[in-house]
């Protein structure tokens, strides 16, 4: 069993590792598996995928709406809210690059960290420089990533609508 998951992707990952070494008949999980990180999509769809059971927590029903999160510290109500967000803007995003697949793969990985150069998009991609370059492009026409350096060459580019809500007070 886990439970309180709350986006933390690599917390869940390590678990996971660590439950299939011992080889168990089902994995279940007791809910929360959104809420206070930034990885929410990625962690409902690891839990959706190796869990036999998934019950939803508070922070779960919260996001959705199926329960209001007013009786929540504000600390859960923030992470409630972010956690909506972050679902929400990347579906749009997703809506809106389509079948794009490079651009789909840096866009989630965006979600980890919203800074890319065309290097390390390369490197996550596993895609030569020029292929990285047109993800960070199509990315750029859809408004995901801007070029914050003004230069030509070393160039970084910030995803600020994500930046925004994973630095948003309240």
């Amino acid at each position: 069993m886990i439970s309180d998951v709350h986006s933390n992707l690599p917390a869940l990952e390590a678990v996971l590792e660590s439950i299939e070494a011992v080889g168990p008949e089902e994995i279940w999980c007791l809910g929360d598996v959104v809420g206070y990180g930034a990885q929410p999509d990625e962690c409902t769809a690891i839990v959706r995928e190796r869990c036999a059971v998934s019950l939803n927590g508070n922070h779960d029903l919260a996001v959705t709406g199926a329960i209001d999160a007013a009786t929540f510290s504000e600390t859960a109500r923030a992470a409630v809210r972010q956690a909506s967000q972050l679902m929400d803007v990347r579906e749009a995003f997703r809506q809106r690059l389509g079948r794009k697949p490079n651009a789909l793969k840096l866009l989630d990985e965006l979600f980890v960290n919203p800074y890319v150069t065309a290097a390390r998009a390369a490197r996550v991609l596993g895609v030569s420089g020029p292929t990285a370059r047109h993800a960070i492009a199509l990315l750029q026409e859809e408004g995901v990533l801007g070029e914050m350096t003004g230069r030509s060459w070393g160039r970084v580019y910030l995803a600020r609508p994500i930046l925004q809500i994973l630095e948003a007070r309240g």
